[in-house]
């Protein structure tokens, strides 16, 4: 092998060296961008909660849409639970929903406190 041929192959990996670096580099970038994504989205629903929250103490003119809206919306049982609602029917495997559970978004009894939620 030649000088040049030497040369050239030194070369070759060097350049190999700094795509896969750069490659690093922006792969990191974009793990930081997603990062500070999901901070400033988690941030927006606690400062949207705590106006709402604020509101809702001083006013009832929103409880009847944040209750729809909670009813409609929470889907986990647990989630449901927090917010005084009672669990969604369960679907069989027929499609069809366990008789022995409530529809609709009435409210059930919190534990805490003994207030209802929903209402």
């Amino acid at each position: 092998m030649s000088d040049l041929e030497t040369s050239i192959k030194k070369l070759e990996e060097k350049l190999r060296q700094a795509k896969a670096k750069k490659a690093q580099i922006e792969a990191k970038k974009r793990v930081a961008e997603a990062r500070k994504q999901r901070k400033d989205d988690t941030r927006r629903k606690i400062l949207i909660g705590a106006v709402v929250m604020a509101e809702l103490e001083v006013s009832d003119k929103l409880k009847p849409a944040i209750d729809k809206l909670l009813a409609e919306r929470l889907t986990r049982d647990d989630d449901r639970a927090l917010f005084g609602l009672w669990p969604l029917p369960k679907v069989e495997e027929g499609g069809q929903a366990a008789p022995d559970l409530l529809f609709g978004f009435e409210a059930r009894p919190v534990d805490a406190g003994g207030a209802t939620g929903g209402e």
